[in-house]
């Protein structure tokens, strides 16, 4: 959607000036306060700090991801993100279930390049598509870690993620790990929206969904769990809802750190949540089985987005 037909939209729906606050605060945010306050590249001293620092015990970190007609250049890019992490001990699991051959064997090209370069990568081809949560899965079965982390295949990890999930892990034994995030259009430097979010409480919780990204999850209680394809569009919801019914609300623990980039382009969320509704509804659906399942009666319904 051009940039002139989203304000056009804004204006029909929202009105001219709600729609005039809300381009001067994205101008102010992606063209001052996100670069200057969100950077993504980290000091060589800074680097090098994290990169010596020795944990109490030895915790290696999966990151699982989905591949689907992934965008070369975001793939690279993605790559490239995980490669930087200052933290050393984990592996990048990534399932391919791409249904364009020619996307397809660009894709496995590139991948292969990186692990030349990197040993760390693993790269499993999926018979077929099952859809957002089952790929997950089949990349959560390639895991070996001890803790499994979530990343989409267009977005990027800022290159101290992983070590401060450690730092949490390390010093404070969290089961559930999850950061700050942002969203950007084009560049990092180019900054939509920052999220910064609270720490967790089920209330919060039960009416959206701020966790989402960057999350590390003990892998025993991952694998246990997985993801339901019932639930699709809004599957973490419907896991992290579960995850808590399992572990406690005392093992989620909160990053209060941007270190996640949630890319904005015509296909994502992030762009345009409003072109997902289903996404929407799946959620709804995802707090009423919490309810059930906790005993809790209670009507949900769906407010309007703004």
């Amino acid at each position: 959607m051009s940039m002139l037909a989203k304000v056009g939209r804004f204006c029909r729906d929202y009105g001219v000036i709600y729609t005039a606050r809300k381009v001067l605060y994205r101008t102010y945010i992606k063209y001052y306060l996100g670069g200057r306050y969100c950077p993504f590249a980290i000091s060589e001293e800074e680097r090098n700090k994290q990169s010596a620092w020795v944990p109490d015990r030895k915790v290696k970190i999966s990151i699982v991801v989905p591949l689907y007609n992934t965008n070369e250049e975001f793939l690279v890019q993605m790559l490239q993100s995980v490669m930087d992490q200052t933290y050393a001990d984990w592996e990048l699991c990534l399932a391919d279930a791409s249904d364009d051959e020619a996307c397809r064997a660009r894709i496995a090209e590139l991948v292969h390049k990186a692990q030349e370069k990197d040993g760390r990568i693993s790269y499993q081809r999926l018979a077929s598509n099952e859809g957002i949560s089952e790929n997950t899965n089949r990349a959560i079965e390639m895991s070996t870690g001890d803790y499994i982390a979530l990343l989409d295949h267009d977005d990027l990890l800022h290159p101290s993620a992983l070590y401060d999930v450690m730092q949490q892990i390390n010093y404070h034994q969290g089961e559930f790990v999850y950061t700050d995030e942002l969203s950007f259009d084009g560049t990092t430097n180019r900054v939509q929206n920052i999220h910064f979010k609270p720490d967790f409480s089920p209330e919060s919780f039960r009416s959206n969904n701020y966790i989402c990204h960057f999350s590390a999850i003990r892998a025993d209680l991952m694998k246990k769990l997985q993801f339901r394809s019932n639930y699709d569009g809004a599957q973490d919801y419907d896991f992290v809802f579960r995850c808590v019914e399992a572990a406690g609300r005392e093992q989620i623990h909160h990053i209060p750190r941007i270190l996640y980039h949630w890319r904005c382009h015509e296909d994502s969320t992030a762009e345009n949540p409003e072109s997902k509704t289903y996404a929407f509804e799946a959620g709804k659906r995802a707090i009423e089985a919490h309810y059930q399942r906790t005993g809790i009666d209670a009507e949900v319904h769906q407010g309007e987005f703004l």
